[in-house]
């Protein structure tokens, strides 16, 4: 599996607009701040974030030391531009075609337009991106497949 760190510039001209997404996750809940979900038609929509999306970073700041509650102080203080730095995780068959222009989204059409991620997925195949996966490496965990209980056992002697 492939991972992609993506970079969204959302803006709004009304503060009242909402940002159209809803995180989960914290140093609190021990999980990485990820995207729950994402309103349809929203600036997070049109900005191309993705349910299951971590949140790396807040504007500047890394969202591995930020509780829930602090992440979305966070957001509420950013004011009319959000900026987040995201990892998405992708499947090797994926296929990416294009590099959108670097900018933010802009309510009212007259500045330029990104979507959150640096690659673009092909037409109907938006269904690469299932859960939020976990920081760090996981390879430390032990292995229980039948290759490896039969390598362990085969060493092992009994006698009545």
């Amino acid at each position: 599996m492939s991972v992609l760190t993506l970079e969204a510039k959302l803006e709004r001209v009304d503060p009242s607009t909402p940002w159209g997404f809803r995180m989960q996750g914290g140093k609190d809940f021990h999980s990485p701040l990820s995207i729950q979900r994402v309103n349809a038609g929203s600036l997070a929509a049109k900005c191309g974030l993705q349910q299951g999306d971590i949140i790396l970073k807040i504007g500047s700041v890394e969202t591995e030391v930020l509780r829930h509650k602090e992440a979305q102080d966070s957001i509420l203080h950013s004011g009319n531009k959000l900026d987040l730095l995201l990892q998405r995780g992708s499947t090797p068959t994926q296929t990416y075609v294009s590099t959108p222009p670097v900018g933010a989204y802009n309510l009212q059409g007259s500045g330029p337009t990104s979507p959150a991620s640096t690659a673009t997925s092909s037409p109907g195949s938006q269904n690469y991106n299932q859960s939020a996966r976990p920081f760090g490496n996981t390879s430390n965990k032990p292995s229980y497949g039948m290759d490896n209980v039969t390598q362990k056992t085969s060493q092992m002697s009994f006698s009545p």
